[in-house]
């Protein structure tokens, strides 16, 4: 009451802090820093209340900002932030205009069925017998059983004809080097053991060799088996085995004493290996008539001239190096 007995326009207070008054549109943007104050993006906030709400909302998980109706879908899993998903959309607008047998879609699982669709576009042949075996030159045709298997494994992997080609190219390519190296490793070992054979016999190698074939012409036509069992010889390698060779060579002296063999090669003429002509300088040694004319001081008697060359003959073929035991 005012002291003139009047009623105060005023309301009196109830022990209250009363509310501020309502700003009025624009107003509650005096108190934002002066650089933010007017900016485009607060033209449309109604206060302070609108601004912290749209705040909130701006802040929350990504997966959150989306409608409920597309958040959970897969394409969003792996994205976390607006400029994740224009990236996104921008790539997918690349892809528009793509022609649609150029596009595919990778299945989830490693059934082969769910695979098959995939590699048919990708140029796999529709059957294992489309695709085109090529042997290279130098390597017999392929078997049918190995052709249908290595095929029936392309087209299980899905491979087109191209790729096929270089599997199977990388293939032989491989099969080649290692036929080249283990002919190669079997062709050193002969040569070894042909020159071990050849120190052996000496001087009598090429004889002794001429032997054993005769032993093993004779034995193939006793048998029925002509020029078949030295072409198995030959075929296995075992023809040139110094094992094989020195076998036939010991079954030729054989024959030769029984009379089946005769020839150069066992006559007289016949060279002799270095330990064979060994046992033969012992035997003449033991042989006194032989040693009385091999000392004959009488240096022009022809006995003796005989047995000097005969016991020289076969030093030269007991020692090829020259060297005496």
């Amino acid at each position: 009451m005012a002291d003139d007995g009047t009623q105060s326009a005023t309301p009196q207070s109830n022990g209250a802090t009363p509310p501020p008054p309502a700003a009025s549109a624009g107003e509650w943007t005096a108190s934002l820093p002066p650089d933010v104050r007017g900016h485009a993006s607060l033209s449309d906030v109604k206060d302070v209340g609108d601004l912290a709400s749209r705040y909130v909302k701006l802040n929350k998980p990504f997966a959150e900002q989306l409608p409920e109706k597309i958040r959970g879908e897969a394409a969003f899993k792996d994205i976390k932030s607006i400029d994740a998903l224009a990236d996104s959309y921008y790539n997918a607008q690349k892809m528009i205009g793509v022609p649609k047998d150029q596009l595919l879609r990778l299945p989830t699982s490693d059934k082969p069925e769910d695979w098959a669709p995939v590699y048919d576009r990708l140029g796999r042949p529709a059957k294992p017998d489309d695709y085109k075996l090529k042997v290279p030159e130098g390597f017999p045709p392929a078997e049918k059983a190995y052709a249908e298997s290595v095929m029936a494994a392309a087209h299980g992997a899905g491979l087109s004809q191209k790729q096929f080609e270089t599997m199977t190219g990388w293939l032989y390519e491989r099969a080649g080097a290692s036929i080249a190296a283990q002919r190669a490793s079997a062709e050193g070992t002969r040569a070894e053991r042909i020159d071990s054979l050849k120190t052996e016999w000496g001087q009598a190698f090429e004889n002794k060799v001429a032997q054993s074939r005769a032993a093993l012409g004779h034995y193939a036509e006793a048998a029925g088996l002509g020029d078949e069992l030295k072409k198995a010889m030959d075929e296995t390698g075992a023809g040139n085995h110094p094992v094989f060779i020195k076998l036939f060579n010991h079954l030729s002296r054989n024959l030769h004493e029984d009379g089946h063999l005769t020839g150069k090669a066992f006559g007289d003429t016949g060279l002799s290996s270095p330990v064979e002509a060994q046992q033969q300088i012992n035997a003449l040694r033991g042989d006194a008539n032989f040693m009385k004319q091999y000392h004959n001081p009488n240096r022009r008697d022809p006995a003796h001239q005989e047995a000097v060359a005969k016991m020289e003959a076969l030093y030269k073929l007991a020692h090829p190096d020259g060297r005496a035991a």
